[in-house]
């Protein structure tokens, strides 16, 4: 016995399968593709983010909230910002390394240095378009532009025992 299935999942190709028949019967699966429409559209890397929450949101049993939905897409932002900003204080490092060996004229760890500088500069491009989709994807969600949040410091606590010190220290 055949039974239709939709296939509503994005290859990250690109292709988009519209119509797939598994078959249900004992025994291993087996798949026909029929009526199979296939797309050579490249999905931009926005459209594929939106994707996987269109995929949160309408192929699960328990449709989730919108607050699920936006807090993904706002987690996505943090997780980009902070690979973006550890891949810039490593650029910062290795080319304060690379100036330090260049001041002391060592050449061979020049070269190396050069080499882990133009990755880290390939890497730090990619992450910075992946942090600009990230951004538009927050915006569609939830209409507003996202800005990270100030870094909290924990307030300082004094002993209990400095505090009785100062105490008995003034009275």
């Amino acid at each position: 016995m055949w039974e239709e299935v939709a296939n509503n999942n994005l290859s990250w190709t690109g292709f988009l399968c519209c119509l797939v028949k598994v078959c249900v019967e004992d025994g291993p699966r087996k798949y026909n593709l029929e009526n199979t429409i296939m797309t050579k559209k490249t999905l931009t890397l926005v459209e594929r983010k939106l994707a996987v929450l269109d995929w949160f949101n309408g192929l699960q049993d328990v449709a989730p909230n919108e607050r699920f939905i936006e807090s993904i897409a706002k987690d996505e932002c943090y997780t980009s910002k902070n690979s973006l900003d550890y891949k810039k204080r490593m650029l910062a490092d290795r080319l304060a390394d690379y100036e330090n060996a260049a001041e002391q004229k060592q050449h061979i760890k020049m070269d190396a240095l050069q080499k882990l500088i133009d990755n880290v500069e390939d890497e730090l491009a990619l992450l910075e378009t992946r942090h600009e989709a990230d951004l538009s994807v927050y915006e569609q969600v939830t209409g507003k532009s996202w800005e990270a949040a100030p870094k909290k410091t924990r307030p300082v606590s004094m002993s209990k025992e400095r505090l009785a010190a100062l105490k008995a220290r003034v009275a």
